[in-house]
């Protein structure tokens, strides 16, 4: 998931600097790194706490679990709908990568970034 996180990260500075996937830079993935590793984390406190629930979960209620801030979670959920948002819509949650994550899961290292990123 991690290299996921850092190629669609990636793609998204370049992008906000009108390049696409063809033109990717080592400075976009350095960019995209801080970003990465915060929608990862919080994909993982989102899924542990939801899996610990037993069901999905809603910002307010992962707000409640985590004692994150209201300010930090929803600048979390922005940042990870601004990586995502393709797969699991405007209001989705990390509950909605459901099967996205288990073929990541399964993914084989030399999958392209074309195929992991949905570029077309």
């Amino acid at each position: 998931m991690s290299e996921v996180l850092v190629k669609r990260a990636a793609l998204r500075v370049a992008q906000a600097d009108g390049r696409g996937v063809e033109e990717l830079r080592v400075g976009d993935i350095r960019r995209g790194l801080n970003t990465a590793r915060t929608v990862g984390s919080f994909i993982q406190r989102w899924v542990a706490l939801s899996d610990r629930e037993g069901s999905r979960l809603t910002v307010t209620r992962y707000i409640e679990l985590s004692g994150a801030a209201d300010r930090t979670a929803w600048g979390n959920i922005a940042a990870f709908r601004s990586l995502f948002g393709d797969l699991v819509g405007p209001d989705g949650t990390p509950d909605d990568l459901g099967q996205f994550r288990t073929d990541l899961a399964r993914a084989e290292d030399d999958v392209t970034l074309r195929s992991l990123i949905g570029a077309a």
